[in-house]
Order: structure tokens, then C-alpha cells, then sequence
């Protein structure tokens, strides 16, 4: 599943597909490589993360091991993952529901609400709730302090 789809986007399908097939074998391939994305698409119920500048051979362990009902990450990644749960400051963005941090990630590269609404297909009144409701959680007052924090975790880059 490449997590940069259109609409409702790659974290939100994984979420959605698992919960209609529980036992679904999904694996995320992402241009992303910030360890945030994979514990949003693992926590999503993706069984493993690739990113696309693996090699070839790593992809296609990874299909195998997914498909054969394991759970692959890229070499390197579950460290990266262990020291991301373990850094002072990371689990207020373990908080966000995968809808949360959707919108958040896109709140985060200046995208306005209406934008965001068309992208995910939603209401623009949803979307500013949601956008209340993460600013509360984050405990942040605007949309700069929330850009900051994109930045400060790696979900974007200044």
C-alpha cells in the first residue's frame, strides 16, 4: 500500500481495510522515511514498512515475509522505531487517531482546510474539527506551532 494515495490516502485505507478483513497482510511502501510514518501505518495495521529506496531484493523479502503472515521492517527501521517510542517529547504524536495525523501531515505543508476536505473527501467543517482537535491534543495554539512540531518530528521537512 503506498501511503501517498489520493482521497482518503494510504494510512486511512490500511486502517479501513483492516478492519473489514482483520487478517488482511498488508505492507506499506512509502517515499516516506521518517520513522513517524511507520508507526502511524503499523499502528494503522500494516505488517510491514518499506520505503522506495530500498533495493529490489528488499521489497521482495518483504512481500514474501508479509505474505507468508510475518512482520517485515526494513533493515535498520525497528531500531529507529524502538528510539522514536523512547524520545523524550515523540508519543504526543502517538496520541493522534490515523485521521488526526492525516490531517495534521497536510495542516503541517500549508495546505488550508478547504484543500484538505477536497483531498480526503470530507466537509470543510470537519476538517476545521479536526484541526481544533488536534491543535488540543498537541496542545499547540496555531497553525505555525503545529508546523513547527511537523518539522520537530520529521513528518515534514523545512
Amino acid at each position: 500500500m503506498d501511503l501517498n494515495l489520493p482521497d482518503i490516502g494510504g494510512i486511512e485505507a490500511i486502517r479501513r481495510l483492516v478492519q473489514r478483513q482483520a487478517d488482511a497482510r498488508v505492507l506499506a511502501f512509502s517515499q516516506h522515511q521518517e520513522v513517524v510514518y511507520v508507526a502511524q501505518a503499523l499502528q494503522a495495521g500494516a505488517r510491514g514498512f518499506v520505503t522506495k529506496t530500498s533495493p529490489p531484493s528488499t521489497l521482495l523479502e518483504a512481500v514474501r515475509l508479509v505474505g507468508q503472515g510475518e512482520i517485515f521492517l526494513e533493515p535498520g527501521m525497528a531500531e529507529r522505531l524502538t528510539a522514536y517510542g523512547t524520545q523524550t517529547g515523540t508519543p504526543e504524536l502517538g496520541q493522534l487517531s490515523t485521521r488526526e495525523f492525516e490531517i495534521f501531515s497536510l495542516l503541517a505543508t500549508g495546505a488550508t482546510v478547504s484543500a484538505i476536505a477536497r483531498q480526503l473527501s470530507l466537509s470543510p467543517k470537519t476538517v476545521a474539527n479536526y484541526t481544533t482537535q488536534i491543535k488540543l491534543r498537541l496542545k499547540v495554539n496555531s497553525l505555525a506551532e503545529l508546523t513547527r512540531m511537523a518539522i520537530r518530528h520529521g513528518v515534514v521537512r523545512a
